[in-house]
């Protein structure tokens, strides 16, 4: 009897670890595939009043909008419910950016896989100029 419910542990264990790397592996690829294509439709190009130079942003409303849409569209047959996070901040200083267009971001994401198991990670996007 002992070794018949010590396999039925082991069976259910070994089954939620299944599931649980496949559902982490998914969320993971999804997530490293949040590349600068998906961010690029949130960049804002204006012009310098005295010199004419262009000042290149991501517009912090937008970015928050793509970023959710594409989430939420790609991770829909891996988790139920995710939370993100973001950070702005200047690229050059490293201080936070509470302006309405900053430089970089730092999107970071939780995602609960599994009773036990869950998935965080974050990515960071900078726009620096020639690259």
């Amino acid at each position: 009897m002992p070794n018949i419910i010590i396999s039925i542990f082991l069976l259910i264990c070994s089954f939620e670890l299944f599931v649980g790397t496949f559902q982490m592996n998914g969320i993971q690829r999804n997530f490293y595939s949040l590349n600068r294509g998906v961010l690029e439709q949130a960049v804002v190009i204006e012009t310098d009043e005295s010199g004419g130079n262009y000042i290149v942003n991501y517009d912090v409303y937008k970015v928050k909008e793509v970023v959710l849409d594409f989430l939420t569209y790609t991770l829909e047959s891996y988790t139920k419910s995710f939370e993100v996070g973001f950070y702005f901040y200047f690229a050059s200083s490293n201080t936070t950016c509470r302006l309405d267009k900053c430089d970089a971001v730092r999107i970071s994401i939780h995602a609960p896989v599994t009773l036990f198991l869950s998935y965080d990670n974050a990515l960071t996007f900078e726009l620096v100029e020639g690259v």
